[in-house]
C-alpha cells in the first residue's frame, strides 16, 4: 500500500512504501533514484529478494527530498513502529543518495550508504541544478552534517571518478575522510557506480546482510580509482566550467575527463582531435574488464558524440558507419535513431 504525503509546492508528491520483513531484523530507509515516476520506487525489485523490512521513499517530481523532513520522519518512525529493527540502513544513490545522507545524518540511528550525492546541490551540469534550479542553494549542507556526526556513526560515500559532479563533491568531502566513522571511496566509474556495482555482483552482496565489508568487496572487483592521482581538481574544475589546460584535459588518465575534453574540443573546433580521444577511449572501455562493466548509457556516449562531431563537419560517411557499428553494439534508443534518421539509416519498427 503506498502512502501518498503532498508538501507545499504543488509540483513535488513524496510517496512511501513499507515492506515487511522477511527472517531480518534490519530495517532498510531506501530513498528512490531521480526520475522514479509516482507509485514506483527505486531499487525496488533489489530490496525485494532480500529478508530485510524495507521503507522505500520516492520524492515525485524530483525535489530532492527538499522541505520534507517531518513527513520523512513520520514514514521512518512508522516502519520503526512496525518493524521493530535491531538495526537500521539508510540507503540510496544519486538523488537517492543525498537524501540517505541528510536524514540519516540528521537522525543519527543508522548506518548509511550513498552513492554519488551531490555535495553541495547546484553545481554546473548536475541533475539536482536541472531539476529543482537555484533552490538546491538552500539545501542542508552535507559537509556540516558530516562534521557533527558522532564517531560510532557509520557513514559509507561512494563516488564515481569518471564524473566530474561526482570529482567535485568527492573533493568537497576530502578533508572528513580521516575521521574513524566516515568512508569517502571513489571508484572507476561513471556516475551510475551503483548500477554498475551491481552488475560486478557487489551490491547484492552487501545489501543481503549488510555484514560485509565495501572497501573489500570493490578491492575484490578491482574497482578502487587512485584518490590522490593530480588530475581529479582539472577534471572537477572543467566540470564547472572553470577556464583550464584543455591539452592536460585532453591527456589524463581518466575515461570522463577524456568525454569531456573531447566535447569541449569539438566545440573549439577542433573535431578531428575530439573524435580521435573518442575511440581511443572506446576503444580502451571495451577493452578494460572493469569499464566494459560500466552502465551502456555512459558507454555509448563516445562513439554517439564522435558521430555527432562528424555530421558536424559533413562526414556523412564515417558517421554512418560509426553509427551502425554503435547501433550493433548497444540498444537503440531515441538519440540513435534520431541521427540514423539523419543519416538515413533504417532502424526496427518503433524508433
Amino acid at each position: 500500500m503506498t502512502d501518498v504525503m503532498h508538501e507545499p509546492s504543488p509540483n513535488t508528491i513524496l510517496e512511501t512504501r513499507f515492506k515487511p520483513a522477511g527472517q531480518s531484523t534490519t530495517l532498510v530507509i531506501v530513498f528512490s533514484q531521480a526520475r522514479i515516476p509516482s507509485g514506483k520506487f527505486g531499487l525496488e525489485r533489489l530490496f525485494a529478494k532480500t529478508q530485510h523490512a524495507c521503507l522505500f521513499l520516492n520524492h515525485v517530481g524530483n525535489g530532492w527530498y527538499m522541505n520534507q523532513e517531518a513527513a520523512i520522519d513520520a514514514a521512518i518512525d512508522g516502519a520503526i513502529h512496525a518493524a521493530s529493527p535491531t538495526r537500521i540502513i539508510y540507503y540510496g544513490a544519486s538523488m537517492g543518495a543525498y537524501g540517505a545522507l541528510v536524514t540519516g545524518l540528521r537522525r543519527q540511528d543508522g548506518e548509511i550508504y550513498a552513492f554519488g550525492p551531490e555535495v553541495p546541490l547546484g553545481l554546473l551540469q548536475s541533475q539536482s541544478l536541472e531539476h529543482i534550479g537555484l533552490a538546491a542553494r538552500t539545501a542542508p549542507s552535507v559537509a556540516a552534517l558530516l562534521e557533527a556526526s558522532p564517531p560510532n556513526h557509520p557513514v559509507h560515500i561512494i563516488f564515481g571518478a569518471f564524473d566530474a559532479v561526482d570529482v567535485y563533491s568527492f573533493n568537497a568531502l576530502n578533508s572528513l575522510r580521516n575521521r574513524n566513522n566516515i568512508e569517502i571511496l571513489l571508484v572507476s566509474s561513471s556516475h551510475a557506480s551503483h548500477d554498475h556495482l551491481y552488475t560486478i555482483n557487489v551490491i547484492r552482496k552487501l545489501i543481503t546482510t549488510f555484514t560485509r565489508d565495501i572497501r573489500e568487496l570493490l578491492h575484490e572487483k578491482q574497482m578502487p580509482f587512485d584518490s590522490s592521482y593530480e588530475g581529479l581538481s582539472l577534471f572537477a574544475s572543467a566540470g564547472q566550467g572553470d577556464d583550464v589546460d584543455l591539452e592536460v584535459l585532453a591527456t589524463l588518465d581518466n575515461a570522463g575527463a577524456g568525454l569531456l575534453a573531447a566535447e569541449l574540443l569539438s566545440q573549439s573546433g577542433e573535431t578531428g582531435r575530439a573524435v580521435s580521444l573518442l575511440k581511443k577511449w572506446d576503444a580502451a572501455i571495451t577493452d578494460d574488464p572493469v569499464l566494459a562493466n560500466c552502465p551502456k548509457r555512459w558507454r555509448k556516449k563516445f562513439p554517439l558524440l564522435a558521430v555527432e562531431t562528424l555530421m558536424s563537419e559533413g562526414h556523412h560517411s564515417q558517421a554512418t558507419e560509426l553509427l551502425s557499428e554503435t547501433m550493433e553494439r548497444f540498444p537503440i534508443d531515441d538519440r540513435m535513431a534520431e541521427l540514423a534518421s539523419k543519416l538515413g539509416i533504417e532502424t526496427p519498427s518503433g524508433h
